[in-house]
């Protein structure tokens, strides 16, 4: 670390002096010669003669050799120039801008207006802007005096600002930086001073929220309220002069929200249809579910299918829907088979609500279009009893779809050889029937008989076995 420059300013009445080098110093009539040193020459320093009170009578002055540690360290590299300026009210003010580039060491001379209060002010400075300054005042009535000032480091550090913030819990905000830099204070050294406000710009840099360890690149801001938004602003301040830097760089960083462990409300499955005109589906619908966070349109809704009732497993559901979705239907379904539902609503945050509301459907059986499997009509016997009677019989037809015990007969009636109407069936027997007796048939005259099947989907077999008889 560089020490601070400091400087020294011998004051001396115009009397002769012993000095350094080769002679000595006076000033004027009702002036005083001020020498000024600064930085370190690698010599022993000049001879000070000082006003002692308690030598009063021994003329009252005494001379004392100032050691190399009495004076300064040497002019820092980087300073171009260093400004003298020596006021007062009653004198005119007089301005010395030395160039010390490459040097370590300037002693400067000046005759001053003897006077009280006079001040005396000295910069040191770099292309950029000031870097040391010091002033004091002092008493000038020709009588010696030695005045040592040390300058005071007055640049801020070079700092571009706060590089990130973000959220670490429900309650802190982690900051960072890069490194600033100082003429004078070590990196490690410096301190970060952090505002924080709640509106944008409205940071108070009169007085930090926090402050960091020395060297710091990071803070961790605690404490904090959840789900709100943080505004910051961190400086760089140096350790010399307590010189801060003045950038804005504002960041800003909403803290975590606390967990949502609230499901949603929900009523459950509101209805369970089978669309007409459609096979193997079933349409679901319900209302929306509220939530405490998760708005309608975030909802989505888990769907549980089983084939028995009760038998949905909640662990895993069938179908998921989309987003805000109030309805679903549900495909690929089996033919006349009967479906089970339940319908959870699940939140943002993977609540899901615990409803058991169960709605069923049964899908409409396979279009049926084949018609049954029939041999047609086996026998026509005239009955004993009644002259006028055929008993007919044939074998049970078969059917893809409906039950034997179901099918129904058609028996066609005609008097002439493929007479028959098979548009319009004479008869027209019960459900399962194997035999069918038609009477009131004219005597001495030829009847002639087909008999087809026909499934409970309407659809007819079409053989044409035909049997005459003639009661």
């Amino acid at each position: 670390m560089r020490k601070p420059l400091m400087l020294l300013l011998a004051l001396s009445l115009a009397t002769s002096v012993a000095g350094c080098g080769n002679g000595s110093s006076s000033g004027s009539a009702g002036a005083s010669t001020v020498n000024i040193r600064i930085g370190e020459d690698g010599k022993t320093a000049c001879v000070s003669v000082e006003k002692h009170p308690l030598l009063s009578g021994l003329g009252g002055y005494i001379r004392r050799m100032l050691s190399p540690g009495d004076a300064t360290a040497a002019i820092p590299s980087d300073i171009t120039h260093i400004v003298f300026t020596i006021s007062a009210p009653d004198m005119t003010t007089i301005t010395r801008d030395v160039p010390v580039t490459g040097k370590s060491f300037i002693s400067e001379s000046f005759t001053v207006p003897n006077g009280g209060n006079r001040r005396f002010l000295v910069e040191a400075m770099n292309q950029r802007a000031v870097q040391y300054r010091k002033e004091a005042s002092a008493n000038l009535d020709g009588r010696p005096l030695t005045l040592v000032l040390n300058m005071e480091d007055v640049a801020p550090p070079s700092f571009a600002g706060l590089v990130s913030a973000k959220a670490a819990s429900t309650t802190s905000i982690e900051l960072s930086w890069a490194p600033g830099t100082d003429n004078v204070t070590p990196s490690s050294q410096l301190t970060y001073l952090i505002y924080m406000s709640a509106t944008p710009g409205g940071e108070d840099f009169a007085s930090p929220g926090f402050t960091t360890e020395r060297g710091a690149a990071s803070y961790t801001v605690t404490g904090l309220k959840p789900d709100t938004t943080y505004y910051f602003v961190v400086r760089c301040s140096d350790m010399e002069g307590g010189n801060q830097e003045s950038n804005t760089v504002e960041k800003s960083v909403t803290t975590a929200k606390t967990p949502d462990t609230s499901p949603p409300t929900f009523n459950g499955l509101a209805s369970a249809t089978v669309p007409a005109g459609t096979e193997g589906s079933i349409d679901l619908s319900w209302s929306p579910a509220s939530d405490n966070r998760t708005a309608a349109g975030s909802m989505v809704y888990l769907i549980y299918m089983a084939t028995s009732p009760g038998g949905e497993n909640f662990a895993s559901p069938s179908f998921t829907t989309q987003a805000g979705a109030t309805s679903f239907s549900v495909t690929g379904l089996s033919h006349g088979t009967t479906y089970y539902f339940v319908v959870r609503a699940r939140d943002e945050a993977g609540n899901t609500d615990a409803n058991t509301v169960e709605k069923s459907a049964t899908t409409p059986r396979e279009s049926d279009t084949r018609p049954p499997t029939f041999a047609g009509l086996v026998s026509a016997n005239i009955s004993q009893a009644a002259g006028g009677s055929v008993n007919l019989s044939w074998n049970q037809a078969s059917d893809n779809v409906t039950p034997s015990a179901n099918i129904v007969y058609l028996v066609y009636h005609a008097t002439s050889p493929g007479g028959e109407n098979y548009a319009s069936p004479s008869f027209t027997t019960q459900a399962g029937v194997t035999s069918f007796s038609v009477t009131g048939l004219s005597p001495r005259t030829t009847h002639y008989f087909v008999v087809r099947a026909r499934d409970a989907a309407g659809n007819v077999d079409s053989n044409t076995v035909e049997i005459a008889v003639r009661p």
